[in-house]
């Protein structure tokens, strides 16, 4: 599910499971991918100071090991949106 936008990290007004939405904030198209959840995850990381594995996992829909992997780079490693984008390209995850 997809349920922060991945390219501003506004909360959307509905989740999506399956398909694409629209972010009326900055006016940008986003689908349901893994990509895209990891990286709207990392802004609501971010944006709310989580740094629970648990949490992150309950309030963004991720699996145990897509919670884990946000939490790595965003909380304990500091990765910013960039750095964290251009991570999950090379572990072939866009």
């Amino acid at each position: 599910m997809l349920n922060t936008c991945p390219n501003c990290g506004y909360k959307l007004p509905e989740e999506i499971k399956d398909g694409i939405a629209f972010c009326p904030t900055c006016n940008r198209i986003v689908q349901s991918t893994l990509y895209e959840r990891l990286l709207g995850s990392g802004h609501y990381a971010r944006r709310n100071n989580i740094n629970s594995v648990q949490q992150l996992q309950f309030d963004q829909s991720l699996t145990e090991e897509e919670a884990i992997l946000v939490n790595a780079f965003i909380i304990e490693h500091q990765y910013s949106h960039q750095e964290f984008d251009e991570a999950l390209k090379k572990l072939g995850l866009s």
